[in-house]
């Protein structure tokens, strides 16, 4: 393949029939899948297995913290009572982009969760690989909790996973490990990223696809918020006071128009 030439897996629109990563749209996935399957096979190229869309399905479930009062949450709603929710839906998502609810989070404790479930299935002591994990900082990637003193996600997770009988699977055994073993540290409490990597690392993802599915899977809570600020259209955001708005991100840019202008050109 040439460097100019760009090929995809994604997908082909033929006449009587869509394909997406292979799979016939008509034929093989109407009726035989879930959205989040659908998800998942976006993420992956892989179509997941039924059980692992039933774990998909209570982690989105899990996931449906919609109040408004939550930041990203109120970005979208910010950039949709303008009336219009795709706006909304966009800017919401695009707030999540290396922010601390983000793909990064689920990612990195994606990837030292396997290394740690690795090494202890090597034979090393938990001890030693806290140490090498954490030693003595007060922060580690999928632990920490603002305000309150648990995580209820996590906590319902934990029910959940009982159920379906898939809380004795390694990583999120060394998950559980590990917060059993810093639970006295101020503020070190399993949060839902950490919790969430476990679980999909267990279902055969890997970090990458762990920090790209994450974000997808509350997309709703976005899209629920989108929609009604569309269709408010409060007046106490139409007229946010410039005094309380600030942009940090580069510079604005002239465009060439203006640059010629500049110079004294002429149209």
């Amino acid at each position: 393949m040439s460097e100019d030439e760009i090929r995809t897996r994604v997908a082909l629109a033929d006449w009587k029939e869509h394909r997406f990563f292979g799979h016939a749209v008509f034929a093989e996935l109407v009726g035989n899948t879930s959205l989040t399957a659908l998800y998942s096979l976006a993420v992956t190229g892989r179509m997941p297995q039924k059980e692992t869309v039933r774990v998909l399905d209570e982690m989105a479930a899990t996931l449906t913290v919609a109040d408004p009062r939550i930041w990203p949450l109120k970005v979208s709603r910010i950039a949709a009572c303008l009336g219009q929710p795709i706006l909304g839906w966009c800017f919401g998502a695009l707030s999540q982009d290396r922010a601390l609810i983000g793909a990064d989070v689920p990612r990195e404790a994606a990837k030292w969760l396997q290394r740690y479930a690795a090494a202890r299935a090597a034979g090393e002591s938990r001890e030693s690989l806290l140490r090498t994990v954490i030693g003595d900082r007060n922060y580690l990637v999928g632990f920490g909790v603002p305000v309150r003193s648990i995580d209820e996600r996590v906590e319902c997770l934990k029910k959940r996973l009982r159920i379906l009988r898939r809380d004795d699977l390694p990583h999120w055994c060394s998950f559980m490990e590990v917060a059993e073993a810093i639970r006295d540290r101020p503020r070190m409490v399993p949060n839902i990223a950490g919790a969430c990597a476990a679980i999909l690392l267990d279902c055969g993802y890997s970090p990458l696809e762990v920090g790209n599915l994450v974000p997808v899977l509350p997309q709703h809570t976005f899209v629920a918020n989108a929609v009604e600020a569309s269709t408010q259209r409060s007046h106490l955001l139409l007229r946010l006071p410039l005094k309380d708005v600030s942009y940090e991100g580069p510079s604005a840019r002239k465009s060439p128009l203006r640059l010629r202008h500049e110079k004294g050109f002429k149209d």
